[in-house]
């Protein structure tokens, strides 16, 4: 579901970014590509502790 153009603005508003009608527009256009993206998001996200570490021992000779 797109978000109305109003709710774009507000949020908008709320992070302090004022911008002109036709660019908070483009911003709710652009969603339809972002919506996909977001979906694939893992929720709730996985701690950071639970990424693997790769580590590399290096050999003196």
């Amino acid at each position: 579901m797109q978000p109305t153009i109003e709710e774009v603005a507000l949020l908008l508003a709320r992070a302090g970014i004022n911008l002109p009608a036709a660019e908070v527009a483009d911003i709710r256009a652009a969603y339809t590509m972002l919506a996909p993206m977001l979906a694939s998001l893992r929720e709730p996200a996985i701690p950071l502790a639970a990424e693997p570490a790769l580590t590399m021992r290096s050999e003196r000779r």
